[in-house]
């Protein structure tokens, strides 16, 4: 092994709105300097799951998930003319967190017991979560805005490290609200229309603090990975390197 893909995460660089935890990046730094002793190298990885804490994830800071997702609602759809219908309602999409009745913390955020009853890939379907990945993607709420500040702060602190091979703009990024936009479901849509922009983003913001990083990003896991029908697997939809044409 010669390179370790390192979670720094968004919620734990910024605090408070505006505030940054330099304690926090310091320790990332000295983590990243002990990996090179041993002589391995180190991917900063903006990493999340299920974006928030308030629905069972981690990645984002609650403070702004808790504004941005607050009374979040689906668009009320005939689930027989929606495609792959089944199993949508099978791993819960639409449903709120309210609707799992879960045990609270004193925050107001589900117990981590509580959300261990169900596997975490039901919480992306959630109306909450499809709020907060739509505004992640489409600036709603300065959530885009914010992101890239928050990803400011690791470029500044970061790029210029020689022990650090790259970035990862977001792992696992989730399709935003295909329930109001159902043309995100159809291949290569939502990596065109919503992902591209916002990696060029993040690319502009390495840029400018560094003109050799590197930038190491993924495709949606859905729709382009669907576990249905024996599995299915469709193309992605980049049709240029984020602020690279192809």
């Amino acid at each position: 092994m010669n390179f370790v893909r390192l979670g720094v995460m968004w919620e734990a660089v910024e605090i408070a709105p505006g505030v940054f935890n330099e304690t926090y990046l310091d320790e990332v730094d000295k983590m990243v300097e002990m990996l090179s002793d041993h002589g391995i190298y180190t991917m900063v990885d903006a990493h999340q799951d299920v974006l928030a804490k308030m629905i069972c994830g981690h990645g984002m800071p609650n403070f702004y998930a808790k504004e941005i997702a607050k009374g979040a609602k689906c668009r009320r759809w005939d689930w027989k003319r929606i495609m792959f219908a089944g199993s949508l309602k099978k791993f819960g999409v639409c449903k709120t967190i309210d609707d799992y009745d879960f045990e609270t913390d004193a925050d107001g955020n589900p117990l981590i017991r509580e959300c261990m009853k169900n596997n975490f890939i039901m919480y992306y379907g959630l109306a909450e979560s499809l709020e907060l990945f739509d505004s992640l993607y489409t600036n709603k709420h300065g959530l885009t805005d914010k992101f890239l500040v928050y990803w400011d702060k690791l470029a500044e602190r970061f790029t210029n490290n020689p022990n650090i091979m790259g970035f990862v703009p977001l792992n696992e990024p989730f399709c935003s609200n295909f329930m109001s936009e159902l043309s995100l479901m159809m291949p290569k849509n939502f990596d065109k229309e919503k992902l591209l922009p916002l990696y060029e983003k993040v690319y502009q913001v390495l840029q400018k603090h560094d003109k050799n990083a590197n930038l190491h990003f993924e495709t949606a896991q859905m729709p382009n990975i669907i576990g249905a029908m024996n599995g299915i697997v469709r193309p992605v939809g980049f049709d240029r390197l984020p602020g690279i044409p192809i």
